[in-house]
Parts: C-alpha cells; sequence; structure tokens
C-alpha cells in the first residue's frame, strides 16, 4: 500500500537499490569509490572522490548531495527510465563540479536507500516518515556525521594515494584548504537538517572545526515533495545562519519555485532568501531558465550554473 501510495503521489517517471554495502574502494577511471564508508558510529554512506590525484595540492574540496535519480552510472543505465538522465550520474556530475573548480577534489555523498529504485534518502542525516516526507530536528547529528565521514573519507585516501599528505586529525590536506557545500534538490534537506543543528552542536570541537573551513553553501534547485520546509523560514534557524559569515547561493528554475503542484516551494525559497537578506547574510540568488517551462531537463542543468 505505502508503495503504490508513492507511484501514485510522485508518478512513474523516477523510480530500491540500496546504497553498496562492500566494505572495500571501487575505482573508474576518473573517481574512486569508497564504499560503505564510516562516519558517526555506526553509520555508513559511500562516497565518490573525484580529484584524488591532486589531493594533496588541492586548495578546495568540494561536498556534494545530489538529488532522487542521481545513482551510480550502471544502475541508471539499466533502469528503464532513469537511463534517460545517465548524464547526470554521480561521478560525472563530480566531474563537472570539478571543472566548475579547477583547483579541487570532489566528495559526493551517496545516500544511503534509494526508495524505488530513484528516491533519495539520506536517513544517515535526518528523520523520514514512511511516506519519504523529510523531519528536520536539532539534533539528529547530521553535522556530527558529516565531520567525521568527511574526516574518514581524507584518512582513507590520504593514506593509499597521496602518502599520508591528509589526515583525518586535521580535516585538510593544506591549511588553506576550502570547504564548499552543495546541495542539489532532493539533496538539499541535509543542508537543511546542518543548519537545523548549528545552534545544537556549537560547542562540539570537530564540528567546530570542520564549519571554521567551509567558505561557502551552495542550494541548488532545491525541493521535495514533503509539503512544508523546502526552504528554512524559521527566524531562529535564519539567525544561525547569518552568524556563520559564510558565502550563501541560491540557484533555482521553475521546475521547483513554480511547479503549479508544489507552490508552497517558490513561496519558502523567496522567503529564505528575503529574510537571509535583511539580516545581512552574504547570500546571492540566481535564477535560470526562467522565460521556459519548467523542465527536469532544465533542473539537472543548474548544474552546470554553479560557480
Amino acid at each position: 500500500m505505502f508503495l503504490n501510495k508513492i507511484y501514485k503521489r510522485v508518478s512513474s517517471l523516477f523510480p530500491l537499490i540500496m546504497a553498496q554495502s562492500v566494505n572495500s574502494c571501487t575505482s573508474l577511471p576518473a573517481c574512486k569509490r569508497l564504499l560503505n564508508l564510516e562516519g558517526a558510529e555506526g553509520k555508513h554512506n559511500d562516497v565518490i572522490i573525484c580529484g584524488v590525484e591532486k589531493l594533496s595540492s588541492s586548495k578546495q574540496h568540494i561536498i556534494f548531495f545530489g538529488g532522487d535519480v542521481q545513482d551510480y552510472k550502471e544502475n541508471m543505465e539499466s533502469h528503464y527510465t532513469n537511463k534517460a538522465y545517465v548524464e547526470w550520474n554521480l561521478e560525472s556530475t563530480a566531474e563537472l563540479l570539478r571543472s566548475k573548480f579547477p583547483d579541487s577534489t570532489v566528495f559526493v555523498i551517496k545516500p544511503s536507500d534509494m526508495l524505488l529504485k530513484t528516491f533519495s534518502i539520506y536517513k544517515n542525516f535526518l528523520n523520514f516518515d514512511e511516506d519519504g516526507k523529510p523531519e528536520f530536528t536539532n539534533d539528529f547529528g547530521a553535522l556530527v556525521h558529516l565531520s567525521k565521514l568527511y574526516a574518514s573519507a581524507l584518512e582513507k585516501v590520504g593514506s593509499s594515494d597521496v602518502n599520508g599528505a591528509c589526515s583525518a586529525d586535521s580535516n585538510i590536506c593544506s591549511d588553506d584548504v576550502q570547504v564548499k557545500i552543495i546541495g542539489f534538490s532532493k539533496g538539499c534537506v541535509v543542508l537543511s537538517q546542518l543548519m537545523y543543528e548549528l545552534d545544537h552542536f556549537k560547542d562540539d570541537k570537530n564540528v567546530k572545526l570542520f564549519l571554521d573551513k567551509v567558505s561557502a553553501i551552495y542550494w541548488l534547485d532545491g525541493g521535495h515533495n514533503g509539503g512544508v520546509k523546502g526552504y528554512i523560514t524559521d527566524n531562529k534557524v535564519l539567525k544561525d545562519i547569518k552568524k556563520l559569515e559564510k558565502d550563501l547561493f541560491v540557484l533555482v528554475t521553475p521546475y521547483q519555485i513554480k511547479c503549479i503542484n508544489r507552490r508552497w516551494i517558490g513561496k519558502e525559497e523567496a522567503e529564505f532568501v528575503k529574510k537571509l537578506e535583511a539580516l545581512g547574510a552574504k547570500i546571492q540568488e540566481f535564477r535560470y531558465f526562467m522565460d521556459e517551462p519548467g523542465s527536469i531537463e532544465n533542473h539537472f542543468k543548474v548544474l552546470t550554473k554553479v560557480r
């Protein structure tokens, strides 16, 4: 009954591939897959790293949370619907982001579950109800998990690929490395959860060290089907975001903010930007393809606009 409900509500456009749980590394030509990597105790995610060969000299680390449909290339190619969007597979997207930030190493955090082989469920970062609706709290531990997962990834590739140049103790490969966090589409729910936790984990040493390295946060056409909280509008949380003093970027298309079935997304996005501007936050909004009907093709193409 639950699966039927999902199908009816979201349509047959998007179709359970569980995240692989092999405790090993698998390599493709340009990217390395760290499978079943542990972050916070008992929590595991696959992490795809592109740019390992430049890790010791990288000046930027890009942490990316993808959206629904995005998966490993072979999984998308074998699916009757998702193969139409195979160019946006996680590794190709990571390479795209590297081209946007040439001196970077990209870390893609793969969701631990993909409901119905399509819907990204980041259950190690926040709660989801039985319908896949995100539930935001201030103490789930997403910041703790991300900081430890990032450190684990650096330790894993640092010891094997760059002669120990990276360490989990420092979370960096050079003193001036910057971290930029990017969420795309459904991946933006992770960004929201991180923001909800800012006050609760402000005294956690590892979280503080990690956040000190973050220079920018990007929301790329964020949205989900939960009916509320596509973007943060809570005044307390928005003040916590302002206190971060990071560069904030919001990139949107009509696919999300003009969707007639989810009008709340556009309203919340506008409120999110307006309130942060009023608080004096360093936020920039960019709108793309606004003279065209909303389409999933342009939704994905917003990934080409990040800078």
